[in-house]
């Protein structure tokens, strides 16, 4: 993705508290920005704190992210149904998505335990087939009444 785009941030919200979904977004926003990136976090909306239920918030920020150039998912996103939908509909639509994962702790820097790695969409299902065909093949070796040879 190009330096300097418009990027919507994706995470679980509802059922975290308030604070602790707010500084992952937050974090998300530092990272991004540091990469040149704009970042658009839907969290730092007025109407973010006036206690509307879920499909208004949505209704607010779907049109908000259809602004953008491309989403990015924070990891907890698996757990959050609207970031899923923000999700589906931003594949749709042909957008370009990120991916925050963490990083194997021998890749971390010494500074930042937690470093997180940006994947692309590209990357992810590379990574997704590579796991699968893995555990095929693990699965394999360990299942009983087959033999090698």
């Amino acid at each position: 993705m190009e330096i300097g785009v418009r990027i919507y941030l994706s995470g679980a919200i509802t059922g975290l508290l308030y604070e602790e979904a707010f500084q992952n977004f937050e974090r998300a926003e530092d990272l991004l920005r540091e990469r040149g990136h704009e970042p658009v976090n839907p969290m730092k909306k007025v109407s973010e704190q006036e206690g509307k239920s879920w499909e208004e918030y949505m209704k607010e920020d779907i049109p908000i992210m259809l602004e953008c150039d491309g989403i990015f998912m924070l990891s907890n996103y698996h757990g959050s149904r609207g970031a899923r939908l923000e999700l589906y509909v931003a594949e749709a639509l042909g957008m370009e998505v990120m991916h925050e994962v963490e990083m194997p702790q021998r890749d971390r820097p010494a500074t930042s335990p937690a470093f997180p790695r940006l994947f692309s969409i590209q990357e992810r299902r590379a990574a997704e087939r590579t796991e699968r065909r893995r555990m095929r093949v693990q699965g394999e070796r360990i299942r009983p009444g087959r033999s090698k040879g």
